[in-house]
């Protein structure tokens, strides 16, 4: 159980770590003109959403699962990669906001509430499935 969890965990480091190197690269090649920077502002919110929906479905999904009491023996890796996504989309807003990177308004708080709200209920699910799996830990 562990050895896929840790396997899945690394998957997700990776694919993020990649998904950063594209982002940077991609504002380091943009052509500074009258909307330098802007490609990367939307390529922010566009990771935004997606993760959110990701997190939706996943845990739409898990419902179901539940619900027909289907049991799943490992942490798909799915969940755990929109459980970290969440978090990091939210992280980098904080850290955006307080070094006043971008500006916000109610509905900025409303979208990456959403990605820590996902990420935390994600959470609760990966702690239930691994005390689950492992009992005496």
């Amino acid at each position: 159980m562990k050895e896929s969890f840790y396997k899945n965990l690394s998957l997700t480091f990776f694919l993020i770590i990649i998904w950063t190197i594209y982002l940077f690269f991609d504002y380091l090649i943009e052509p500074k003109g009258l909307f330098y920077g802007f490609g990367l502002l939307t390529n922010f919110l566009y990771s935004c959403f997606f993760a959110l929906a990701l997190g939706a479905l996943i845990i739409i999904l898990w419902g179901f699962i539940l619900k027909y009491k289907v049991r799943i023996n490992k942490i798909n890796f799915f969940l755990l990669f929109s459980g970290v996504f969440n978090l990091l989309i939210f992280i980098l807003f904080i850290i955006s906001i307080t070094l006043k990177i971008l500006n916000y308004d109610i509905y900025a708080l409303y979208l990456f509430g959403g990605n820590l709200i996902l990420s935390l209920i994600i959470g609760l699910i990966i702690k239930k499935e691994l005390k689950i799996e492992n009992p005496i830990d």
